[in-house]
């Protein structure tokens, strides 16, 4: 089994032409889950709360990390992104500007939960509750703060362990999104 991270380096907004001026190639961070030939994309905006959202995704808008899991670690990532839906965890805008300042020295304490997440943070924390700790991505994910990582530092600690997909392989063919929260079965 397996789950997708994408990695959008099309900068369609003002706000993530900062961000890819300040940090890297890649603005922003989904969490894409297959389930019964569906995809689920869960990701979380500013000003909105963690949601299901719909993915316009192709190869020239994003690049794609394969996290390969067992059925157990599927199981408890999607039950972990149901709840930030269900609790609607509103967006961490002091974090995520935090994330955007180059070349800093993080000296803020890393968390193990929050009651708000911006994109990248957000991959992080989920991943790391629920993946075993014993998995060589759990410890590429310990090596960053998950209050200032950006996306595109979260793409080079992750590309280490992490197989590349392109649009296609992830997506075969064309990616059906959930609209309603709890299409899941």
């Amino acid at each position: 089994m397996a789950l997708y991270i994408a990695f959008q380096k099309s900068a369609d907004s003002f706000i993530k032409q900062i961000v890819k001026a300040l940090t890297g190639p890649y603005v922003h961070t989904d969490i894409v889950i297959k389930r019964n030939n569906t995809h689920t994309v869960y990701s979380t905006h500013m000003n909105s709360s963690f949601s299901v959202t719909t993915g316009d995704f192709s190869d020239l808008t994003h690049d794609f990390l394969m996290v390969a899991v067992s059925k157990e670690e599927f199981g408890k990532v999607v039950a972990s992104c149901d709840a930030c839906v269900k609790s609607r965890i509103p967006y961490n805008t002091q974090d995520m500007i935090l994330s955007q300042i180059p070349l800093r020295n993080p000296v803020e304490q890393d968390l193990y939960s929050s009651e708000s997440l911006f994109c990248a943070q957000a991959v992080v924390l989920i991943l790391r509750s629920c993946l075993d700790p014993k998995r060589g991505l759990i410890e590429s994910l310990a090596a960053v703060n998950s209050r200032t990582v950006s996306p595109s530092q979260l793409y080079e600690c992750m590309a280490f362990v992490c197989a590349s997909r392109n649009a296609n392989q992830v997506l075969e063919q064309r990616l059906r999104s959930c609209v309603l929260h709890g299409f899941l079965d």
